[in-house]
Order: C-alpha cells, then structure tokens, then sequence
C-alpha cells in the first residue's frame, strides 16, 4: 500500500464523479483513484486505487471579520433586490471571477434594530402554528406592523418582485391564497 502523505496523495488524485452533494452543508464527495505514480498519468507497473473524496468548505472565523471584504473581496454582482434586501454573488480577488462565485452574500441596507436584532445570536425555539394559533396571535401581530416593514412581502404578493422564483402561486375566489418560495 502507499506510504505516501496526504498532501502527495491529494495531488494524484483523479476525478472520476461525484458521488454526492450537500449544499446546505457546502460539501462534495467526489468518486476518483490514486494514481500509484506521480509522474505518469497511466501507472505502468500498477493499478490505480478508488479513493472517497470529501470537500466541505470552511466556516468563516470572527478574526477574519474586520478585514473580510476589504481584503480579500474582489467583486461582486447584484443577483436579486427587493426594497432593502441585496443578494450579491462574490468573488474572492485570489479567484479574478472564476466562473462560479465564491460567496454568497444577502445585505440588508439600511438596516433597522429589529433588522440587527433579528440576525444576532438568540436562542431558537420551536412552534406549531395551529389555525387557531394564526387567527389569534399571527394575524393581530403582523397587521400591527407598519407597512414599511413588510413591503418586501407586499411586492412579492403584488407581483413587483421575486416572480421568476415563485414555486407556487394559488389565490382562491374567497381573496385567500398563499405563495411558496424558496428560503434564501
């Protein structure tokens, strides 16, 4: 068997398919051999091995925050927007826009306290919204918002933003209805 690093392995891999990938975790498990040489692309005096490939990428570390976007972002494009919410596909400038972005990046600007206070830490809780749930609590809540602060539903049900991502669309002759999208 291959005595050789990791690092030495890594670089004879060759790719074969993708066996598996997960978006919401950002990963890959890709299907490839170990080639048994590194200077030849056919081994001639042995068989390449199968290898299991996992690529997950990183999280992004509080210390990199300050100089993040100053220091290594290279450019960006606006994919989306609806009243104060961008979606931004980025580049890092190590990467002089390859083909697929680097990141994917949401800013909300300007931001509200309750925008700030939406997006910090806070410990998470699980609720079933029952029929009797929404008539009593939901409803009375959200028609108590100012309209500014949900226009960006206002646009998506009026037809003024977010269309070619709508999944579903159903309005009933009562004037009830719903719409599905996906979750960004």
């Amino acid at each position: 068997m291959d005595t050789a690093t990791a690092g030495e392995l890594l670089q004879r891999f060759v790719f074969e398919r993708v066996l598996n990938q997960d978006p919401r975790v950002k990963s890959l498990i890709l299907l490839g051999s170990i080639l048994p040489n590194s200077s030849a692309k056919d081994p001639p005096n042995g068989t390449a091995h199968q290898a299991v490939l996992r690529i997950e990428k990183r999280h992004f570390s509080s210390e990199q925050a300050p100089n993040l976007l100053t220091a290594q972002l290279g450019s960006v494009t606006v994919r989306d927007r609806n009243d104060c919410y961008f979606w931004l596909d980025g580049w890092w400038a190590s990467s002089a826009q390859a083909s697929a972005p680097d990141l994917k990046l949401e800013l909300i600007y300007p931001a509200t306290a309750l925008h700030i206070a939406k997006y910090a830490f806070q410990p998470r809780r699980l609720i079933l919204e029952t029929p009797q749930l929404y008539q009593t609590a939901v409803l009375p809540y959200v028609a108590s918002l100012p309209a500014q602060r949900i226009q960006w539903v206002y646009n998506i049900l009026e037809g003024r933003s977010e269309q070619d991502k709508l999944l579903a669309n159903h309005l009933a002759e009562d004037g009830q209805g719903f719409v599905v999208l996906p979750d960004r």
